[in-house]
This record gives structure tokens, C-alpha cells and sequence, in this order.
């Protein structure tokens, strides 16, 4: 199993992660709703 670094893999690790910033991750808020709580 290759296990090199590719822009591929590394956009999909982007989109997961930016999926879940926006859309929240079990038991964890969104980061629009821990922003609105900051401020």
C-alpha cells in the first residue's frame, strides 16, 4: 500500500475537514455556532 502524499489526498482531507467545520461533528458544535457564542 503506497502511502505518498498527493494533491488528491490531500484535498480530500480538506473537504472532510471542511465538511466537518461547517456541518458540526457529533457532540461538537458547528463553528458558526462557536463563533456566534465567542462573540
Amino acid at each position: 500500500m503506497s502511502k505518498k502524499l498527493n494533491q488528491s489526498k490531500i484535498m480530500e482531507a480538506l473537504d472532510w475537514t471542511y465538511d466537518k467545520a461547517v456541518n458540526g461533528v457529533t457532540g461538537l458544535d458547528t463553528a458558526q455556532d462557536m463563533a456566534e457564542e465567542y462573540l
